[in-house]
């Protein structure tokens, strides 16, 4: 039986198989049995398999003109517009792809939906940022019960833009909840 570890949150997960393969530091091979590894702390319930979900790759605002809302997100980001097709765009934003696509039928966009949160440093500064370039605050701004800062504003097309602003005891307690 082979044994094999990977990287988690709460420290290295571990998993024994009778298939015989290697592994790389954060890539297993996706041959063999392994269904998945569990994570050998018990404050840890992390879950990892080579077949599921790797990573966030992109977001997508469904939004009224693409052109306008790509713009105004790259200003944001201070980056480029990059074009996959005429019904998408997209921007590199941190740790992932931010694609613009224009709503339908399917998918509205709107508040009624996915919010997606950004860290940042001073939440009253970016506010008041937002607010300058279009954005209005729709909820908020509160102070969770793990104690972080959180506001939701809605952008210049009507789609929800999160933000979050740890604390030393937000971060303490979502520690401990790993």
């Amino acid at each position: 039986m082979d044994k094999i570890s990977q990287p988690c949150l709460g420290g290295y997960l571990t998993a024994t198989n009778g298939a015989s393969r290697s592994i790389g530091a954060r890539n297993p091979s996706a041959s063999g049995r392994q269904s998945g590894l569990q994570c050998q702390l018990a404050r840890c319930h992390c879950f990892w398999s080579p077949m599921l979900f790797k990573q966030l790759e992109s977001v997508v605002l469904f939004v009224p003109d693409i052109d306008i809302a790509a713009s105004w997100y790259a200003d944001l980001f201070q980056t480029e517009v990059q074009r996959e097709n005429a019904q998408y765009a997209f921007i590199q934003a941190p740790g992932c792809l931010l694609g613009f696509h224009p709503l339908d039928s399917k998918c509205p966009g709107g508040p009624g939906g996915t919010t997606i949160y950004w860290e940042v440093a001073n939440l009253p500064a970016t506010i008041r940022e937002l607010e300058l370039k279009g954005a209005v605050l729709y909820r908020g701004p509160i102070t969770t019960s793990f104690g972080a800062k959180a506001a939701i504003l809605l952008d210049p097309f009507g789609c929800t833009l999160g933000l979050n602003q740890s604390t030393p005891q937000s971060l303490n307690a979502l520690a401990r909840t790993v």
